[in-house]
């Protein structure tokens, strides 16, 4: 059985921005160093502890907004989530490497940590998550997992950095699967109306933490790197051993790695971010598989399924052939769907075939409002300008 993770970026919903300047599409390294720089000053203006974050130029740089009033410690983790870094802290240095061990045997990919997020649910937060419910409403373990995830929208990242209102929904789609002589691929039956949500989501918002309730920090000596700045591990190594007079062993391969460096750090929290960003991974092999990925979130929606009785809301199509997998009369499926009677029209299938047919699980997380898309742009006068996306991701885990 073959088994797919697709992710629906706000479908449909594109518009180009033609007043957005050409310089938030970055094309060399020097300029995409430069512009994450810039960004990550912006967004820990008011930051009052040290913190490095780790980089990756192969990354869409964010433009992210300065959070609302809450604290360094809380500004670094929800950093941590959307930039998709693992936090360390080390006295009062916050440190987000990208370097992670896998966190559960589903492994540390988008569909591994999505499917670790599901599985750690109990029973009551599923069933709430079928009718939908806030972001801020889950525990943090889930909020960690998820806001990850929101690293695919720019506009779910600063919805997260601001506290803004956002919806988790979980349920199951039935969807067409579509082999051809090069590639098998899965298509939603019932298109974007079976993924998304209503019009708006739910007003609540994260709770304020008073910033009063950071302590004042003050620190004389060590280093101190203000305003922020991207520089390489190297060359943080060297500012380390020309301060303190300390050789620093180091793997030569990972000293060209990227970061970004701000506050005031002491010789002990220095060593331990250094040794955090050039501790490697082991490789070994993951245990985890796409088949044993899906038994698991089957198995552990086997009452959601049952609750759904025996047949398909709005359809006359036995549930169970969803649940299996099994052929069902295409004309069938293209009398109730919209999607489908378009790709009959197109020649995609034939009147009177039928189509393997199996029921997957939906995750769709949104926010309000629209947002420059960080995976695609126009070409408009000649020139790359962004184009706008609705602030909502859609996964879509099938058989």
């Amino acid at each position: 059985m073959i088994s797919a993770f697709i992710v629906l970026l706000a479908l449909g919903n594109h518009q180009v921005n033609s007043s957005s300047p050409v310089s938030q599409l970055p094309n060399n390294g020097a300029e995409k160093q430069a512009k994450w720089e810039t960004n990550l000053r912006a967004t820990l203006a008011d930051h009052k502890r040290p913190i490095v974050i780790e980089l990756l130029l192969t990354d869409t740089i964010p433009e992210l907004k300065s959070p609302r009033d809450t604290t360094s410690k809380e500004r670094a983790k929800l950093l941590s989530w959307v930039l998709q870094r693992t936090r360390k802290e080390f006295g009062e240095t916050t440190c987000l490497v990208r370097a992670q061990p896998p966190e559960s045997e589903f492994g540390t990919t988008t569909s591994g940590s999505l499917t670790d997020m599901l599985m750690s649910l109990d029973p009551s937060t599923i069933k709430a998550l079928g009718e939908g419910m806030s972001f801020w409403d889950l525990d943090e373990s889930a909020q960690n997992k998820l806001g990850k995830l929101a690293g695919l929208n720019q506009g779910l990242m600063n919805a997260i950095m601001n506290g803004e209102s956002l919806e988790i929904k979980v349920g199951l789609a039935p969807v067409a699967r579509i082999d051809t002589s090069e590639y098998t691929y899965f298509t939603p039956i019932g298109g974007s109306e079976t993924i998304g949500h209503g019009n708006s989501v739910s007003s609540k918002k994260r709770p304020l933490k008073p910033t009063d309730a950071e302590p004042e920090f003050l620190r004389t000596g060590g280093i101190e790197f203000q305003p922020g700045k991207v520089m390489t591990v190297f060359e943080l190594l060297t500012e380390f051993q020309s301060k303190w007079k300390e050789t620093f062993y180091a793997d030569g391969k990972l000293l060209d790695e990227l970061i970004f460096v701000q506050g005031h750090f002491s010789k002990e929290e220095c060593a331990e971010v250094l040794k955090a960003l050039l501790s490697a991974i082991r490789p070994e092999p993951q245990k985890w598989t796409r088949k044993n990925r899906w038994e698991a979130l089957k198995d552990r929606f086997a009452s959601k399924i049952a609750e759904n009785g025996s047949k398909l809301e709005g359809t006359e199509l036995p549930f169970e052939n969803f649940v299996d997998s099994g052929k069902v009369p295409y004309d069938s499926l293209a009398s109730k769907f919209p999607n489908l009677k378009n790709d009959l029209a197109n020649g995609l299938y034939k009147s009177g075939g039928s189509v393997n047919v199996s029921m997957g699980i939906r995750v769709s997380f949104r926010g309000n409002g629209m947002s420059p898309s960080l995976h695609g742009y126009a070409i408009l006068d000649g020139k790359k300008q962004p184009m706008m996306e609705q602030n909502r991701v859609n996964f879509l885990i099938t058989p």
